[in-house]
C-alpha cells in the first residue's frame, strides 16, 4: 500500500461506480474505505519525510532515531523486521512532551510503536514480553496493514500536539 490512501479510496469508488464492488457485499469495502479515510486524515504527516518514504529502514537508523532502544535488543532479527514494517510511521514518530494535553499522530506512533521498548529500557517489562509485543504487532500488521496502521491513531486526534496550560 502506498502512503497516500486517497488513491485507494478513489480506486474503490471507481470500482463501485462501475458495478464491480457492491457496498453491501462481503468484499470488506466499507471497512477498507473507513481504514483508508482514517489514514487520509493523518496523511499530511507523510509529507514531512518525503525523501525517506518507502525507503528501507535499518536497525542502525532506528537506534539513531530512538537511542532508548537497549543494546541487547539491537541484534534481534525481529527488530530489523519491525523497522522495515513500520519504517514510515517510525520516521514520523515523536515522543510527546511532558506538558502535552493532546497528542498528534506522530505522538501516537511513538507511544504505540516505541513505547513497549521504552518500558523495557526502564526495566518495567521483560525482554521476552517486549519481543512478544513486537511480534504481535507485526502479525497484526501482516493480517491487515491499512487497518493496523489506522488503529494506531485514535479518532479525534489533534493535527498537532496541544500543550497544556502554563507550558511554553
Amino acid at each position: 500500500m502506498c502512503d497516500c490512501p486517497s488513491r485507494h479510496i478513489r480506486r474503490l469508488e471507481r470500482l463501485e461506480k462501475k458495478g464491480r464492488i457492491d457496498k453491501g457485499a462481503k468484499t470488506g469495502y466499507r471497512e477498507e474505505t473507513k481504514s483508508f479515510r482514517k489514514l487520509e486524515a493523518v496523511c499530511g504527516l507523510h509529507r514531512q519525510v518525503p525523501e525517506k518514504r518507502g525507503i528501507a529502514m535499518t536497525v542502525q537508523e532506528l537506534v539513531t532515531m530512538f537511542p532508548e532502544i537497549p543494546q541487547d535488543l539491537q541484534g534481534e532479527p525481529l527488530l530489523a523486521e519491525y523497522a522495515e514494517a513500520f519504517k514510515d510511521q517510525l520516521r514520523m514518530a515523536r515522543n510527546p512532551g511532558a506538558c502535552s494535553a493532546q497528542y498528534d499522530p506522530a505522538n501516537h506512533y511513538y507511544l504505540k510503536l516505541v513505547g513497549p521498548i521504552r518500558l523495557y529500557m526502564y526495566k518495567l517489562s521483560t525482554r521476552e514480553k517486549v519481543l512478544n509485543q513486537l511480534q504481535e504487532m507485526l502479525d497484526q500488521h501482516r493480517a491487515d496493514p491499512a487497518g493496523f496502521i489506522a488503529s494506531l491513531v485514535p479518532d479525534g486526534t489533534a493535527q498537532s500536539e496541544v500543550r497544556g496550560p502554563g507550558c511554553s
